[in-house]
């Protein structure tokens, strides 16, 4: 059931592994490898199954033939309760050469999936990058199947999150807007980057900095917004758009998700002492920095997302590449040739089994088990 993924998925680490060899010795050659990874990933895509993914039916193949067979306007029109400016464009731009919707999807998967390995090549002298697009792979990949115009924005969401860790807020807030325009949960993301890049400025400039202090701080903080939040005028929301009636819902603690915040945390765990080592050397202006931040909240995103999946589960996707980044940059760190296998080894097992909790053992969205489409199958 979960076979066609797993192969797919350690197929395109492995061309992508030769693409980095190549990278080194013919540039032109390792970007041929690194594209035919992308277009196998865009290819598994293309030929799945409508059924694969809920999503699809709910606004993705009707916001597709509006797009593809009336103007912008008209299918910005007919679909604005599901259909963001920027993503309703998207579909209208890949609608101008084909109305095949198999094609769009793949489309999707590989501007999405492109996105997020530039930013990882962004940062390719802090991991290795096919490692960090295996992570991806497992975490991500899945899960934009279902989340279609989500997935995209996550990976624009990377680069804003890259803007504020490098002190940046001008460029992050572009692409935080850019984001928006192609999903608008992701300006709840871009208000928690703007606290965090004020906290951690807060923090550089007084000298106020611990691991521990600012681990229980973001982490308390980060569990004990939302409560406060969620106390504010149900009106509020409903006022928004109908479509957020969810955040009508009461959040508590009884409905704490144990599993997802032990699966988030434990990569800090594991690399508490070099975390303790890094944190002796803070400057406050790295990505390193960032991303633990970004983890921590993560955790209490994803701790919330037994009470509110929608708004908390569904918004900890958007940390789920800063969260990639701190684990391959911390294995990088590590001189010993002997602990970064290990390390590598650990973290393909946890990502296994993390991918097996989190999508496979709930069927997240009916992406189990992969089907591929009856036009490719006869």
């Amino acid at each position: 059931m979960m076979g066609p993924y797993i192969l797919v998925f350690f197929i395109s680490f492995l061309i992508m592994v030769i693409a980095e060899y190549f990278l080194k010795k013919n540039k032109f050659l390792g970007c041929i490898y690194y594209i035919t990874a992308l277009i196998l990933l865009a290819v598994f895509a293309a030929i799945r199954d409508f059924t694969v993914g809920t999503d699809i039916y709910v606004y993705g193949n009707n916001i597709f033939y509006d797009a593809s067979h009336f103007s912008y306007s008209v299918a910005l029109m007919n679909n604005e309760r599901w259909g963001e400016p920027g993503y309703v464009f998207f579909n209208y731009l890949v609608g101008r050469f084909t109305t095949n919707a198999h094609i769009f999807y793949g489309c999707l998967a590989f501007i999405t999936t492109f996105i997020a390995y530039k930013f990882f090549r962004k940062h390719s002298n802090e991991l290795y990058v096919p490692f960090a697009m295996l992570l991806f792979l497992f975490f991500l990949y899945p899960l934009n199947f279902n989340i279609l115009r989500q997935g995209l924005a996550i990976s624009i969401m990377a680069f804003t999150f890259d803007y504020f860790s490098k002190g940046k807020p001008i460029k992050a807030l572009m692409t935080g807007a850019i984001a928006f325009l192609i999903h608008d949960s992701s300006i709840i993301i871009t208000m928690v980057y703007c606290l965090l890049f004020f906290l951690v400025e807060l923090f550089r400039r007084k000298g106020f900095f611990s691991i521990k202090k600012a681990t229980l701080f973001i982490i308390g903080g980060s569990l004990i917004f939302p409560l406060i939040f969620m106390q504010l005028p149900t009106s509020i929301f409903s006022s928004i758009d109908d479509k957020y009636y969810y955040l009508e819902q009461t959040v508590s603690f009884s409905n704490i998700s144990y599993a997802r915040l032990f699966i988030f945390a434990v990569p800090i765990l594991y690399f508490w002492k070099e975390l303790v080592s890094f944190f002796k050397r803070f400057d406050g202006r790295d990505s390193l920095t960032f991303a633990y931040f970004v983890t921590l909240v993560n955790i209490a995103f994803s701790a919330y997302s037994g009470s509110m999946y929608v708004l908390f589960g569904r918004g900890s996707f958007y940390f789920y590449i800063p969260f990639i980044y701190l684990i391959c940059k911390l294995i990088s760190v590590e001189l010993k040739q002997s602990k970064r296998i290990i390390h590598y080894v650990f973290f393909v097992i946890y990502t296994i089994l993390s991918f097996l909790f989190l999508l496979y053992i709930g069927n997240y969205a009916d992406i189990f088990p992969f089907r591929i489409s009856s036009s490719f199958s006869q």
